[in-house]
């Protein structure tokens, strides 16, 4: 996403197009996504979280982070931990070997963040995907919310279909009504899918 990009524009954009955003927005007020360089610790983060709800991955990644001298995971003080420590903030053994090969990739630069930001989404979805137990998923998430690009639309996360399930009358398991709803918002999905996320953070629990 570029520095320069027009937030506002985007959203009077969105607007027209789909009333029912609209709503949101006005309701939400401005987005506050922007670009970003998110890296090693961001992707931990995201592994930590799969399948977990939020109270539960963000208690086991406040323990994850103590393990660390600087309080942010990077891959050399990764791999120097003994599998006990990790296992004992609360990872599982599946996500253990998930952060060993992320942290082997990275100390070999097979996976290079001080460039990766670089890449197009399809290059940065590839390269990401290489790395166990890394899907669809967790790259959604590190491009939308780590890198802030501006055309991302995470059809496989729960949080955000609820939401707009709850907006547009779909079924949650409807991938296809989903997508065909978010298709109005392209080439600019990532805003409107992060007033998705707002609104489902506003909705009663």
């Amino acid at each position: 996403m570029s520095q320069s990009l027009n937030i506002e524009s985007i959203c009077d954009q969105l607007c027209a197009k789909d009333h029912i955003l609209a709503e949101v927005i006005d309701i939400v007020g401005p987005c506050t996504l922007a670009p970003g360089h998110a890296a090693f610790d961001f992707l931990c983060d995201s592994i930590v979280r799969q399948q977990l709800s939020k109270h539960a991955a963000n208690t086991i990644i406040h323990r994850f982070h103590k393990l660390f001298e600087s309080g942010v995971p990077a891959p050399k003080q990764l791999l120097s931990l003994s599998e006990q420590e990790v296992l004992d903030a609360g990872i599982s053994n599946r996500k253990y070997g998930y952060l060993l090969d992320l942290a082997r990739r990275t100390e070999t630069q097979q996976l290079n963040f001080s460039t990766l930001h670089e890449e197009d989404d399809s290059t940065i979805r590839r390269l990401l995907t290489e790395v166990k137990g890394i899907g669809d998923w967790t790259v959604d998430m590190y491009l939308l919310f780590g890198l802030g690009r501006i055309d991302v639309f995470p059809v496989k996360d729960l949080a955000l279909r609820r939401s707009m399930s709850s907006l547009y009358g779909l079924d949650v398991d409807d991938l296809e009504g989903l997508e065909k709803v978010a298709q109005k918002w392209k080439p600019q999905r990532s805003i409107a899918s992060w007033y998705m996320y707002k609104h489902g953070d506003l909705r009663p629990q």
